[in-house]
């Protein structure tokens, strides 16, 4: 029995566990790590980003991956999909409402495996190149005003499924103003844009 035994820790991936500056782990968390795990703790991740993305870091999960905001999970050895939830064709009634509500925002959809493609009003006849299991959607805005705009119209509409990151410094300007939906994300479940608001 060790110390840890029964205790789950997931972590973030993007400025919680690795550097904001390079996007590496330090050694001091990966030691942390291997520590928690040796005494009996479980360490996962919980991320905005696809299953694919973990495989680079030289420390390896013994739990579960919760990626793609929590609509994808997936064992270990992050191929093997678990639990996957998709927003089936709800999603199409999402994007008419942004193309309606801020028709100078950019879309994109994300995929299970992470593939993104970005999406112009057209699309809704169109087929997407992975197919129809979108998991995410972005949104980007240039303009703070249309941004703000945006997020007074979806707040009512889709409470508790729109995530609203931020009005970057005046210094990010040129970075889009992001917004995010995940259909049946799981509560907290990490990176940059999860369940809730």
């Amino acid at each position: 029995m060790g110390k840890f035994n029964g205790c789950l820790l997931c972590s973030d991936i993007d400025g919680t566990l690795t550097r904001s500056s390079d996007g590496t782990v330090s050694e001091e968390n990966l030691r942390a790590i291997q520590y928690f795990q040796e005494n009996g703790g479980l360490f996962t991740l919980a991320t905005g980003r696809a299953a694919s993305f973990t495989a680079g870091f030289s420390f390896r999960v013994n739990a579960p991956l919760i990626t793609v905001n929590g609509t994808v999970i997936c064992a270990e050895d992050g191929r093997t999909v678990l639990h996957s939830f998709s927003m089936g064709d709800g999603y199409r009634d999402i994007l008419q409402f942004v193309w309606n509500k801020a028709p100078r925002c950019q879309v994109w959809v994300i995929s299970q495996e992470g593939e993104s493609a970005l999406v112009e009003q057209t699309y809704l006849s169109d087929c997407l190149p992975f197919g129809e299991t979108v998991h995410k959607i972005v949104l980007g805005f240039f303009q703070e005003s249309d941004a703000l705009a945006f997020r007074a119209a979806a707040e009512p509409v889709f409470s508790g499924r729109f995530l609203w990151v931020g009005i970057p410094s005046s210094a990010q300007r040129q970075r889009a103003l992001c917004g995010s939906f995940a259909e049946n994300a799981a509560p907290g479940s990490g990176g940059s844009c999860s369940r809730g608001l």
